[in-house]
């Protein structure tokens, strides 16, 4: 069942339900408290909801049961920008490229971040890496 719920709550998410959708991944959490999956959805949601806080520290709990969880990194990073913490928010990018090397989207978002650092020659080298991988951002 909890599997069912994770997944509602993915559907509840992409249709934009975010209240929902951390509803349903907090009922998969309470049944497998050891779901990755269903810590970093719910944090998409609360990310959604622009709660960057409870987004980061799901997105924590899904690293913690799981280190090589890439995505999680790469929207972990999202937040910690969002959240005006662009340290860690590079800390995170870095990681996410370290796991997969050919994410374009995560050379994207740590452009966006040197970008924000006033680093504008590693943000258009990592910017053209993301092209050069298929993503446009």
């Amino acid at each position: 069942y909890d599997y069912a719920y994770n997944n509602r709550g993915l559907a509840y998410y992409n249709l934009k339900n975010y209240t929902q959708a951390i509803a349903d991944s907090t009922k998969a959490i309470a049944l497998n408290p050891n779901y990755a999956e269903a810590y970093y959805n719910r944090g998409n949601a609360y990310q959604g909801l622009k709660q960057y806080t409870q987004a980061i520290a799901d997105y924590n709990k899904a690293i913690e049961l799981n280190p090589n969880y890439a995505i999680a990194y790469k929207n972990r990073a999202v937040a910690y920008v969002l959240s005006g913490n662009l340290e860690a928010a590079l800390k995170d990018a870095d990681k996410a490229i370290e796991l997969r090397p050919n994410d374009g989207q995560a050379y994207y978002i740590r452009g966006i971040i040197y970008k924000m650092m006033g680093d504008n020659t590693r943000a258009q080298a990592d910017f053209n890496k993301a092209r050069a991988l298929g993503y446009n951002g």
